[in-house]
């Protein structure tokens, strides 16, 4: 029997994490694997262990003694399943809530094939379930900028068929423990920190040749914005300064990692007309915080590289 351990990563998260938690709890069981959850507390003010053994004495439960993003957070859980020999690692956002039958179908694809790394779930949102939140990924080589598929639409089962994709979000993700293993590709880059992470290492997956498929028979439904949107409303707005950096610079190094050589006299230009548009925006907003965030995005992105990457 396989094993799969499932990773969330909380910072002042319980209100979501313990709804998280109640719907895994209900999963149906398949004899086909084995399930354990592990909890990453990610120097959350207040720690959380004892609020969820209370709940879900099951749970393992680390806590970081710092706060090391999303990327670090889960390679911590990461290391441990690792270590306790799991055959596969489910990367799962604290802000979602999964159908009792949505890891099935994900465990089945994933094994069809060894050439499959990793797959994901369609994704709808939380309080509008007809609508798509990610439905499958894209990239943009002439640009150096990726998307999510069907984003904000109605479903209507306009993506009911597994795909090949380019990268998969780490909203969700199933994957083969082994990949980590291959020293080629390795956990999550912990310089970014978090966003684009996810498809850093998809990058790296797929220049060793794995595949990463979409899997609409599995489903699941995200709070979108949870993290980064719930800060007091100021003169900054809702979203958090250090977002808007960490999103920026991030862009900018998957766009100079990835996008190949002969693109880049396009996708370069593009990227500097989007930190213009950015400034100008939050300059005429009188946002003086987030717009001193785009000039530290802009150095760092263009002139750096991510620490572990």
């Amino acid at each position: 029997m396989k094993s799969i351990g499932i990773v969330l990563v909380d910072w002042n998260g319980l209100e979501v994490t313990l709804p998280c938690l109640e719907a895994l709890s209900m999963l149906h069981h398949d004899p086909a694997f084995t399930v354990k959850i592990v909890v990453v507390d990610n120097d959350s003010d207040t720690p959380i262990e004892n609020s969820i053994k209370e709940r879900f004495p099951n749970v393992i439960v680390i806590r970081s003694d710092e706060n090391l993003g999303f990327a670090g957070g889960n390679n911590i859980g990461i290391r441990y399943l690792i270590d306790k020999r799991f055959d596969y690692t489910l990367l799962l956002n604290n802000d979602t809530l999964v159908d009792p039958d949505f890891l099935s179908p994900l465990f089945q694809h994933l094994t069809s094939n060894d050439r499959i790394a990793a797959v994901q779930p369609k994704i709808h949102f939380v309080h509008e379930p007809h609508r798509i939140w990610n439905a499958g990924t894209h990239f943009n080589k002439l640009l150096g900028t990726t998307g999510t598929r069907g984003y904000g639409q109605t479903d209507k089962g306009q993506f009911e068929q597994p795909e090949k994709m380019s990268w998969l979000t780490g909203c969700c993700m199933l994957i083969d423990n082994r990949v980590f293993l291959d020293k080629a590709v390795g956990m999550l880059s912990e310089g970014y920190q978090t966003y684009y992470e996810d498809a850093d290492w998809s990058m790296r997956v797929r220049k060793q040749g794995y595949e990463l498929h979409y899997v609409p028979a599995s489903r699941i439904r995200h709070i979108a914005g949870y993290s980064v949107n719930r800060s007091s409303l100021t003169q900054e707005g809702p979203k958090n300064p250090f977002v808007v950096y960490l999103h920026t610079r991030n862009r900018i190094w998957f766009m100079r990692s990835y996008t190949p050589f002969y693109f880049k006299p396009i996708s370069y230009p593009y990227q500097l007309l989007y930190i213009i548009g950015l400034s100008a925006y939050y300059f005429l907003k009188g946002r003086r915080v987030k717009l001193s965030m785009v000039g530290k995005a802009f150095q760092e992105g263009f002139f750096q590289r991510p620490s572990n990457a």
